[in-house]
């Protein structure tokens, strides 16, 4: 290894910064992208709540009225359920393939009873 005997330290200049910022941004632009995504899905988790909130209320008012519960209403339940677990699976980095909108929306295997 050598030594800068009697030379003055390399000084990095700002147009070798700045390019070196700009070469670190483009090098990682795919995970800049992947964390704006990530804090959209964040955001969706809240209005997934919210959403589920409303189906369990309407489904149990549903219930008591009628005796069983809304069949659209508990397809779109499961599918939001799938979808649900797509977007933590990603947001987790256990999936590197974002969820809907990126990909289709999941459909449940089987149909409610």
């Amino acid at each position: 290894m050598e030594e800068n005997k009697g030379q003055p330290p390399q000084i990095v200049t700002s147009d070798t910064l700045a390019q070196r910022v700009a070469d670190w941004f483009v090098a990682t632009q795919d995970h800049w992208k992947r964390g704006v995504l990530m804090l959209l899905y964040v955001l969706a988790l809240g209005l997934i709540k919210l959403a589920v909130t409303l189906i369990a209320v309407f489904q149990f008012g549903y219930i008591l009225i009628t005796g069983g519960p809304n069949a659209l209403v508990r397809d779109f339940g499961a599918s939001l359920a799938l979808f649900t677990g797509e977007l933590v699976a990603y947001l987790v980095c256990a999936d590197d393939q974002p969820p809907f909108p990126f990909r289709a929306w999941p459909r449940p295997s089987q149909p409610g009873p």
